[in-house]
């Protein structure tokens, strides 16, 4: 009987091999693909279904092998989106899981205390939020307070736009040459709200490439961003356009 069993779980095993393809990635400290493991400081296993080449998954571990992240795609190629379980882990413990369909939040998103406690358990339809309830460490209802708010520039984006119109000073080159477009800048807004680790994202010329950081890396300090109701470093990407009347 032991072996039967013994048997048909090889064949299961085989079967789930067969049907899956897997790759190694090894990932940077700046989260960059890289083809070795001597500088890596993560790696990522990606199984791609062979009988459904739509679906994805992809495990991210530490070096040492402590798992980070489950993260499924449909598909996993640009445009990349997310579809179905997507689970992040701290010191190998479950801290976030939520469900996503065809790229939006679509049923619960559960976050977790060390203890193993849940957090939140909020409830979304088509990435839309609909209700919510949080939780204290020993598990006791809590005030709801939303998940994640972004950083915002003083004044909110009104207060930005007019930033960005009286700080830009259009390159005279670029102007005598033609040259407009939008250069996408992304930054890190500290938890104190400061500017951090901008870099451009999109590039349109040198000269407006220059003048989008000059812009950007001057700005005031920033009202920080919160997750989970605690101040937290959060990403920014602002698109700096130059337009000639």
């Amino acid at each position: 009987m032991i072996k039967q069993l013994l048997s048909a779980l090889v064949i299961a095993l085989a079967a789930c091999s067969a049907s899956l393809a897997q790759d190694t990635v090894w990932v940077s400290k700046n989260n960059k693909i890289i083809s070795s493991r001597d500088s890596a400081a993560s790696y990522q296993l990606v199984m791609k279904d062979r009988e459904d080449t739509s679906k994805t998954k992809v495990l991210g571990y530490t070096i040492d092998g402590t798992l980070e992240m489950e993260v499924n795609y449909q598909p996993y190629h640009s445009p990349r989106t997310l579809h179905g379980v997507s689970k992040t882990y701290k010191a190998g413990k479950l801290k976030d899981e939520r469900i996503y369909k065809e790229g939006k939040l679509n049923g619960h998103h559960i976050t977790y205390w060390e203890n193993g406690n849940r957090r939140r358990d909020d409830i979304y339809e088509n990435g839309e939020f609909k209700a919510g309830q949080c939780f204290t460490a020993e598990g006791k209802d809590t005030t709801w307070f939303v998940y994640h708010l972004t950083a915002e520039f003083p004044g909110g984006l009104d207060s930005l736009r007019r930033y960005m119109y009286r700080m830009i000073k259009y390159p005279t080159k670029a102007m005598r040459d033609g040259i407009e477009g939008n250069v996408f800048v992304t930054f890190s807004v500290s938890k104190e709200g400061a500017i951090t680790n901008a870099y451009v994202r999109k590039s349109i010329h040198p000269l407006l490439d220059e003048e989008a950081m000059r812009v950007v890396q001057r700005m005031p300090q920033w009202t920080p961003g919160k997750l989970e109701g605690i101040p937290a470093t959060t990403l920014f990407t602002l698109p700096v356009s130059f337009r000639l009347e």
